[in-house]
């Protein structure tokens, strides 16, 4: 039994790493997990953030909010990343009024080649798809900025936002162009964008396994 959970372990990790390592190559460049080393500065990157091979730092270059809001769910899960290398994860009762739960794991050292560094996060932050999304007018109607919004039917939206401006929501994938849609479709999902939450999440899966946050899993 232990040998079998030994090896889903490995296989969640692989998946892991696979997901990060779409991000880091979209951005062309990485923690040293993936073969450059991040310069572990206090903040911001070297070169223009990656794009042209500059190496990304190890440090975040400001706070920044996500998680999935919407749907029928009894809670609602939040990460807080905040420079340099902060890590929060807050679940919030939306039926019920106890107390959030929280933990703070601390992130692993850059470098560290078997775990999901700060500056994998930011190879995933810095893509250009990303940051388009950043810096885009925000929509008044509060509709999705990717993808189908189905929070009409309880279904859930993924929302990054950035302290100080710059926030996007990202529903399920649009249809084929032949199908029929059931909710309208306000855009496809970029290709840095689907990096992005999957690095995300894998990170989270991460984070999670700490002692500290034994009562989120």
């Amino acid at each position: 039994m232990r040998a079998r959970r030994l090896l889903l372990s490995d296989r969640m990790r692989a998946l892991q790493l696979c997901a990060v390592a779409l991000a880091c190559s979209a951005a062309a460049a990485c923690g040293s997990s993936f073969g450059v080393t991040p310069d572990g500065g206090a903040g911001g990157t070297t070169g223009n953030g990656g794009a042209g091979g500059g190496v990304i730092a190890c440090a975040l270059d400001a706070t920044y909010q996500y998680g999935d809001t919407g749907g029928n769910a009894p809670y609602e899960d939040t990460v807080i990343l905040a420079p340099p290398t902060g890590y929060k994860y807050n679940r919030t009762p939306r039926r019920t009024d106890p107390a959030d739960v929280t933990c703070a794991p601390p992130m692993p050292a850059c470098g560290n080649g078997a775990a999901i560094d700060v500056g994998e996060v930011m190879a995933a932050i810095l893509d250009p798809a990303v940051q388009a999304a950043l810096s885009a007018p925000g929509n008044p109607t509060g509709m999705v900025s990717f993808g189908r919004d189905d929070r009409p039917v309880d279904g859930t939206v993924f929302r990054f936002a950035r302290a100080g401006g710059g926030e996007f929501l990202v529903g399920s994938q649009c249809m084929p162009s032949s199908a029929v849609e059931p909710l309208p479709c306000i855009a496809a999902i970029p290709p840095g964008v689907t990096r992005l939450i999957a690095a995300l999440r894998a990170l989270d899966e991460q984070q999670l396994q700490d002692a500290s946050c034994a009562a989120l899993r």
